[in-house]
Formats: structure tokens, C-alpha cells, sequence
């Protein structure tokens, strides 16, 4: 749960974890290139800590991760 509020707060608050500031991308919308909502933000943060499920990673040639196949996210760099 610490993990959940952690990927939620920092997405929500700060537009991306510590890890994607320092790496420079962002996590944006699928189809319309903007700032992610709420909702999809909840979805990949209780996604993500499902174990085991983001070996999608290695199984897909869109290199997505289950959270953002659900959420309808894409992460780029900026």
C-alpha cells in the first residue's frame, strides 16, 4: 500500500516519480499525448504492484508494461 500511495502521490503531485524526473520521460495518454488523469493514475499505480504482472515486459513488442495497457498509458521521453 505504501507503494501504491507513493506512484500515485508523486504522478498526481509531480507529474513523475524521482526515477522518471532524473531519467527525463513521462508518463502521458495513449492516444492524445497529454498529462495522464487521475483515474489512469490510479489504475497502473494498483496495477504495478501486482507481482509478477509486468512481465508483459518481455512478452510485447510495445515494451508497455500491464499497467499502461490498462490504463491506456504510454511512458516517452521528453
Amino acid at each position: 500500500t505504501v507503494w501504491i500511495f507513493y506512484f500515485f502521490i508523486m504522478e498526481v503531485l509531480f507529474k513523475g516519480t524521482i526515477g522518471k524526473k532524473i531519467i527525463g520521460i513521462e508518463t502521458i495518454t495513449e492516444t492524445e499525448n497529454k498529462s495522464i488523469s487521475v483515474t489512469q493514475n490510479l489504475i497502473r499505480s494498483i496495477v504495478k504492484i501486482i507481482p509478477f504482472i509486468n512481465m508483459a515486459l518481455l512478452f510485447n513488442n510495445k515494451k508497455k508494461g500491464c499497467h499502461d495497457f490498462i490504463a491506456k498509458t504510454i511512458v516517452k521521453e521528453k
